[in-house]
């Protein structure tokens, strides 16, 4: 069966667009199911005309070749028609035609008599067999229909799926699309989040930096209020020193051989290790502190030179003094004292020792202990002076001091929270100095040398240069000198 015409330009080019409608390959044109439908009818006429046509010109042929006297050409022909056409009679006489032409009377007049006289059986035998493939046709066109039909179903069916798949595909697309860009959106944040902890890290490092080599930056930042103390304690009427807990440890004491500027004496640094957690005074002993001892013992109470009492560190104070104001302060607190009348130190039975470990009173400070304390302890954090790199931060000496002492705590104080320890006065130690002790190389728990004939100074004074205000420096006097120079704090072992 032949293809459907556009009824626009004659292209045979029709196909199913999807959506139940149809479209011409050549223009574009589309057309309902009901115009194709009549487009089939259209066409079956046109068939029907020209099988008539056909049949036209076949008779034609037929009689062309007889007289032409091709008869045997002509047999065939009218042959052919009779075979397409048997109810067409021009088709049965041209074939008894071509019979009698070629000489074959007999059979041609037998065939024309037939045709003539052929009972109603034989006609409607013929008539039945034309109606048969007329139906064959008929019903071979259907097939074709039904087949086209289900042809354009499937391909319905076909895009429907496929848009099913498509649609499908681009939601997996979508979903994946937003969970790259959630990761991506995580990933962001996480890195928003590494860069603030680093940056952050990187200013408390500047600022600890800073703070550390240019504290007087964060003093004028930060100024303290005009008129507070910083030691509200030593207002009270108590005697009881405030004291500061030193966790044991370890730490390089002395100055190392590529200091420049540290002394002989401080050299080599060695390790000094510590057994036990002591107490340290976080001031020096005041003149107020001390008159309260003078007051109950009976003693002189010490010059202050003019420049006030109070709050102040005593001041022109021996060692000897300072180790009797250490047993008096044992006694007013319930421990045993500490120093015998030779100044030689006793446990808590009262007898002599060299385990400062056993010594349970207030003394002083190991000349350890105090550089230990003043270097901040575990907390040591690599400064030249108590608590700073600064040394008008912290200490009250020779080009800032105005001569004189100044009331306890008035400088900053260091990682311990200790004051004073660099200038204002120097503070008298336990031990016996001796300038080449530190060449016996690393100690544990040390108390000194055994004798000598000066008792260790340390911290520096208002009297002194920055240089002597380094916690590594050393110094010493005649354990029976006091001036005004001279001061101390307390210790205890705990």
């Amino acid at each position: 069966m032949k293809e459907l015409k556009c009824n626009n330009c004659g292209g045979t080019d029709i196909t199913i667009k999807g959506n139940g409608l149809f479209v011409c390959g050549y223009c574009g044109v589309t057309f309902t199911q009901d115009q194709i439908d009549k487009m089939e009818t259209r066409k079956h006429s046109s068939i029907a005309e020209e099988d008539s046509l056909h049949l036209e010109k076949q008779i034609k042929n037929g009689e062309t070749w007889l007289r032409l006297g091709e008869n045997r050409k002509a047999r065939e022909v009218f042959e052919k028609t009779v075979n397409d056409y048997p109810m067409d009679y021009r088709g049965w006489y041209g074939l008894a035609k071509s019979h009698i032409c070629d000489g074959r009377e007999p059979e041609g007049n037998a065939l024309r008599n037939f045709i003539l006289t052929a009972p109603d059986e034989i006609l409607s035998f013929i008539e039945g067999r034309l109606i048969e493939k007329q139906r064959e046709e008929e019903r071979k066109r259907n097939e074709e229909k039904r087949k086209k039909e289900e042809e354009i179903r499937r391909k319905i069916e076909e895009e429907a799926k496929k848009r099913e798949r498509q649609k499908k595909i681009d939601d997996i697309k979508r979903q994946e699309a937003q969970r790259l860009v959630e990761e991506d959106n995580k990933i962001r944040k996480r890195n928003l989040v590494m860069v603030f902890v680093v940056i952050s890290v990187l200013i408390l490092i500047v600022f600890a930096y800073t703070h550390n080599q240019h504290p007087e930056l964060f003093e004028w930042l930060f100024p303290k209020e005009k008129g507070v103390t910083v030691n509200k304690n030593l207002s009270t009427n108590t005697v009881k020193p405030e004291m500061v807990r030193v966790r044991k440890g370890s730490f390089q004491m002395g100055t190392s051989h590529y200091n420049t500027e540290g002394d002989s004496d401080e050299k080599p640094a060695h390790t000094v290790t510590f057994t036990y957690d002591y107490s340290i005074g976080k001031y020096e002993v005041t003149m107020r502190e001390f008159d309260a001892f003078c007051l109950a013992t009976g003693k002189t109470k010490p010059s202050d030179n003019g420049w006030g009492r109070n709050t102040r560190p005593v001041i022109n104070v021996t060692w000897w003094d300072a180790i009797q104001y250490c047993n008096w302060l044992s006694e007013q607190e319930g421990y045993k004292k500490a120093y015998d009348s030779r100044g030689n130190l006793l446990d808590r039975y009262g007898r002599g020792t060299t385990d400062i470990r056993q010594v349970e009173g207030y003394r002083l400070p190991t000349e350890a202990e105090w550089e230990y304390a003043a270097r901040g302890g575990s907390y040591f954090t690599g400064n030249n002076f108590s608590g700073s790199n600064v040394v008008d931060m912290v200490a009250w000496y020779r080009n800032n001091a105005g001569n004189t002492t100044h009331p306890a705590g008035e400088k900053r104080e260091n990682e311990l929270e200790i004051h004073d320890m660099s200038g204002n006065v120097n503070e008298w130690c336990h031990d016996w100095r001796d300038s080449g002790y530190y060449s016996e190389g690393a100690q544990t728990n040390p108390i000194g040398p055994q004798s000598g004939t000066t008792r260790v100074v340390r911290g520096g004074s208002w009297n002194d240069n920055s240089k002597s205000c380094r916690s590594a420096f050393r110094n010493g006097f005649d354990p029976v000198s006091g001036n005004s120079v001279l001061g101390f704090r307390c210790a205890r072992t705990l």
